[in-house]
């Protein structure tokens, strides 16, 4: 270090800088509009929390709900798309009430209505309302998790990045322990063991069979779950978020946009772009989270699918362990990050997680073909800690170096997100059912290598032409 003892990007003594920052801090949260702005902003990370928890219900727990409504994998598939198609939904709400609507009254909406679906979604047993309560889930998560990421860059700009972390490692906290939850209510394997029965089995739900019946080793059997108490205790959770939203808006009155006038050393990013370059960067941003959110919905969505079917020796409890390593880790890496944006800029973020996330999914393929579970379990883990930076710090390399993040541009990034989302889980499905289990990780391989791409593509053509240009 060139400057022993002193900060380098100014030259003062570490000791000073560090009483300067102190104070500062202290100052500022003696102003009582600066404390009140940092009470309600606490209602972002702790709704998150509960978002993360319901959101990673969903691929734990959608064999279950293949059983509750009797239907087949390819038609259980259309639930990840009604809740993603939800998700799509809701965001286009968001941006169409940002600024008309208190975020916070939206927030306690959204989540009370969410907790309702949540816990009606066991009753649901027919395929036409499952996928209702399935859209209607995702139309809530949707506008919350817009009005979080609008809300909280209206606040802070490009000076919170490290606060945005925060708020998606709680979202990823959230998904350790939703298969958690899930996993001692999930139906268990009933399987017969005998080649050939040579017995009435009088018992069989479904009629008898004759005595010279064959039955193949450990076909499976009907069966039932409890999986609506999972459900139960996510919407129940989800309804919690409703509280600290209420708890705002009766006790805190003033707008969470003072923080910019308290802050004089807020900067924000701004420059004048013709209309049809603003419309080109959403399209290339649109279709570059689309990308990357189709790797995380169909790693997440099909997981257990993929282990259970896979692998002669897989089972849904080892399933349902492999998502929780996949979100220990993530909201491990988003733990990290809170404190590594300090010092490292969201662009050298993005090319840092996006080539892990290529070499984890890469490495991930090839033990699949080997069968070599505990390098699925290092290499999930290391996806996990991969994927946990790339959404959050793709917004803020977005308000940094790309345009202002305002609610609208925040809804084309979750039309992008739920797109992918609706889309992947569908196409992947009939890829894995008619073709071979292993396209679930060649559509890993093929989203991940599109995200790269178009990341590359916005960062040279902003760098190389738009910044000499417009600045």
């Amino acid at each position: 270090m060139e400057l022993d003892g002193k900060d380098a990007r100014n030259g003062k003594p570490e000791n000073e800088h560090s009483v300067n920052k102190k104070t500062s801090l202290i100052t500022k949260l003696k102003d009582p509009t600066y404390r009140n702005v940092i009470l309600r902003w606490l209602c972002l990370p702790i709704a998150t929390l509960n978002l993360g928890l319901i959101e990673s219900l969903q691929g734990t727990t959608i064999i279950d709900l293949e059983i509750i409504t009797s239907t087949t994998k390819s038609m259980a598939s259309l639930y990840f798309t009604a809740f993603n198609l939800g998700y799509l939904l809701g965001a286009i709400i968001s941006g169409f009430l940002h600024g008309k609507i208190n975020s916070y009254l939206l927030m306690c909406i959204v989540s009370v209505v969410g907790g309702i679906a949540s816990i009606g979604t066991h009753y649901c047993t027919t395929f036409a309302l499952m996928f209702l309560i399935r859209c209607a889930l995702g139309i809530c998560l949707g506008i919350l998790l817009c009005v979080i990421n609008a809300e909280h860059m209206q606040i802070w700009g490009t000076k919170g990045e490290s606060l945005l972390q925060l708020i998606h490692f709680n979202y990823a906290l959230g998904g350790v322990f939703g298969p958690l939850i899930a996993a001692p209510f999930l139906a268990e394997e009933i399987t017969e063991n005998k080649t050939l029965l040579h017995q009435n089995l009088t018992n069989y739900p479904y009629g008898n069979i004759s005595s010279h019946s064959d039955v193949a080793l450990n076909s499976t059997l009907p069966q039932t779950t409890n999986v609506h108490y999972a459900f139960l205790i996510g919407g129940l959770i989800l309804v919690v978020t409703a509280i600290p939203a209420l708890l705002s808006l009766i006790f805190f009155r003033k707008s969470m946009y003072q923080i910019k006038e308290i802050d004089n050393q807020q900067e924000h990013f701004d420059r004048i772009l013709p209309l049809g370059l603003k419309i080109f960067f959403l399209v290339i941003i649109f279709w570059y989270f689309l990308s990357y959110c189709c790797v995380e919905v169909t790693f997440n969505s099909y997981l257990m699918t993929f282990i259970v079917e896979h692998f002669e020796e897989g089972t849904k409890q080892q399933g349902a362990y492999l998502t929780t390593y996949y979100w220990a880790s993530f909201a491990g890496g988003r733990l990290i990050s809170i404190f590594t944006s300090h010092y490292i800029s969201a662009m050298r973020v993005l090319c840092i997680h996006l080539s892990l996330t290529a070499a984890a999914f890469i490495g991930f393929f090839v033990s699949s073909l080997y069968s070599r579970m505990d390098a699925l379990t290092a290499l999930t883990c290391l996806g996990g800690l991969a994927c946990s930076a790339i959404i959050p710090a793709g917004v803020s390399w977005t308000e940094a170096e790309i345009m202002k993040v305002t609610g609208p541009v925040t809804a084309v990034i979750f039309i992008g997100t739920s797109t992918g989302s609706m889309v992947a889980p569908f196409i992947v499905e009939q890829l894995m059912e008619n073709v071979t289990n292993l396209w679930f990780c060649y559509s890993i391989l093929v989203a991940i290598g599109s995200a790269l791409f178009f990341f590359l593509f916005l960062l040279s053509f902003n760098r190389c032409y738009v910044i000499k240009k417009y600045g």
